[in-house]
């Protein structure tokens, strides 16, 4: 599934400002996160997000 990292949406402009979640996986414009708690897949740029735990595989 994911590749496990754990990242905090830091985008003051994010409806999701704060939340955390676990990378999906990224393409060439977005990070598909999964929200903790949040039914739906969002999309984020690099910028929006931050790694808060980096899981090694």
């Amino acid at each position: 599934m994911g590749n496990g990292n754990r990242i905090i949406v830091t985008s003051v402009s994010s409806l999701f400002e704060g939340y955390t979640g676990e990378i999906l996986k990224r393409d060439r414009f977005y990070v598909h996160v999964q929200l903790d708690n949040h039914p739906y897949i969002e999309k984020f740029t690099e910028d929006e997000i931050e790694i808060i735990e980096k899981v090694s595989m």
